[in-house]
């Protein structure tokens, strides 16, 4: 698999090996320094614990990656808006775990990066975002920013089950088992589709 962000480029091999290129500013290469990179380069996979890659998605300035045994979020890159989930506004030059315990200890399948806030899917079809609060892009009901995953109230999806997530540059995007796709966040440009 392939993810891009504003400046940068993450790939995912066939055996779950992860390899970044493009700016490196903040670290959101996850290579240990801020040097730009005009060829995939590998991430010494001793940093992801030796699990294979499942899934990497690259935000404006930051990185999200999911391992496939372990089910272990990582993040790296900017932090100053807490979209790195690890309680704080730092930013890491190399893929570090977020806490399991912030989602409730369930499974993660599924990972979606914006502009500055990332959002979770887990196995239980539950919601976690954190990052960026601006314009509810983070779907708490209100604009604050959450320095670590917190989970969206599952009553605001019908009580439906969450299968599929998607983040925008300050919007985000939920699809249920039922086919409901529900929207929320920055929609100055009509991108919630509600018709305003």
């Amino acid at each position: 698999m392939v993810s891009l962000g504003k400046h940068h480029t993450g790939i995912v091999s066939e055996s779950g090996d992860l390899m970044m290129c493009g700016a490196g500013g903040d670290g959101r290469l996850g290579l240990g320094d801020e040097g730009d990179r005009t060829t995939p380069t590998l991430i010494d996979p001793a940093l992801l614990g030796h699990d294979a890659v499942l899934i990497v998605d690259c935000g404006a300035e930051h990185t999200a990656v999911l391992t496939e045994a372990g089910g272990r979020v990582l993040t790296f890159g900017a932090g100053e808006n807490g979209q790195l989930g690890h309680g704080e506004w730092q930013r890491r030059m190399v893929p570090t775990q977020v806490p399991a315990a912030w989602f409730n200890d369930e499974r993660i399948v599924m990972l979606a990066t914006g502009g500055s806030h990332t959002v979770a899917l887990s196995e239980e079809g539950h919601v976690f975002t954190w990052g960026y609060g601006g314009y509810g892009r983070l779907g708490h009901n209100d604009e604050e920013d959450q320095l670590a995953p917190r989970q969206v109230e599952a009553g605001r999806f019908g009580g439906e089950t969450v299968v599929f997530v998607a983040a925008g540059g300050g919007h985000t995007v939920a699809v249920t088992a039922g086919g409901r796709l529900y929207t929320w966040g920055y929609g100055d440009h009509g991108q919630l589709g509600h018709g305003d």
